[in-house]
């Protein structure tokens, strides 16, 4: 349960970003007050369990009179989300519910905003220690809002959930599912970024199995296939430590990393990301003759 709590104080932060994304140009007056309601809870949420649940619904009471009173702005889903938010804090998860499911028809238009109304409505679930309802919430996730962030995340969710139950029979079934649902993805979708974050979930979902070898293959694709200019330093970040790691750390070898950064130099001359590779090359080499042997774990 507290770990739970925790997490309800991190995804607040979301909630900040998707209310400046639909309130900069607008809604002024309704954007400060949204503000402050939800620095208001942000503080209660710091230390939830001394917090009174009454206090909680009141928050949530404020937000569904500026929902009533602000009924065509922009923010009004925001209000929505911050008010289920508040009710889960008060245990009242159907009324939270309620309030998502409301976003959710609301917006049918708004991928995003779907998914993170979704997400919420499993989180109550979770906090009713519901398996059966948090199974089907992701089951809907994948048929409602796939190709979001968290629908995309969401067959990974799933083996992660079976395995912290200790069902690895079940986990390691769903991994496997997962990743063949994320190759389909990333077949569909080859050669753009949703295909990349596919392939990466892939990786994901091998190391978790322990895979190391199909882990490393699917790194070394994504960073030899994909289009160069979709390699920046940025999205190819990930990569690079999961191939050092899992190159390094797990098969003992320096060899592999040098041989993958060594062809990504040879085929793509004066990318950015060479120095970069060449300085981990001559520090790979550096080590490899000095005969350094890396402990596994």
């Amino acid at each position: 349960m507290r770990k739970v709590l925790l997490t309800f104080v991190i995804i607040f932060v979301s909630i900040y970003v998707v209310f400046s994304f639909l309130g900069r140009k607008s809604d002024y007056v309704l954007e400060k007050k949204l503000w402050k309601i939800n620095q208001e809870l942000g503080e209660y949420a710091k230390d939830p369990l001394s917090v009174p649940d009454r206090a909680f619904i009141e928050v949530a009471e404020r937000c569904n009179a500026l929902v009533s009173k602000y009924d065509q702005s922009r923010l009004k889903p925001v209000l929505r989300i911050t008010s289920a938010r508040a009710y889960m804090y008060a245990k009242e998860y159907k009324t939270a519910r309620e309030q998502l499911e409301l976003v959710i028809s609301e917006n049918k238009e708004n991928q995003m905003m779907g998914s993170q109304a979704l997400a919420d409505i499993g989180r109550t679930y979770a906090l009713e220690e519901n398996s059966e309802a948090v199974l089907a919430t992701y089951q809907r996730m994948l048929n409602e809002f796939p190709l979001t962030s968290l629908g995309l995340s969401t067959p990974l969710y799933i083996a992660k959930y079976y395995a912290d139950k200790g069902l690895l029979a079940k986990a390691s079934s769903a991994y496997d599912n997962a990743v063949l649902h994320y190759q389909k993805i990333a077949d569909e979708h080859k050669g753009t970024l949703l295909g990349i974050n596919a392939q990466k979930l892939i990786g994901t979902c091998y190391n978790a199995q322990q895979k190391w070898d199909e882990a490393i293959n699917i790194f070394k694709e994504i960073l030899l296939e994909s289009p160069p200019e979709l390699m920046t330093i940025q999205s190819s970040s990930a990569v690079v430590r999961s191939v050092n790691r899992v190159a390094i750390v797990k098969l003992n070898s320096f060899d592999i990393p040098i041989e993958i950064y060594e062809e990504f130099i040879k085929r793509n001359p004066g990318h950015e990301l060479n120095p970069h590779f060449q300085s981990l090359i001559d520090g790979f080499i550096e080590l490899k003759n000095k005969n350094v042997k890396v402990k596994t774990k």
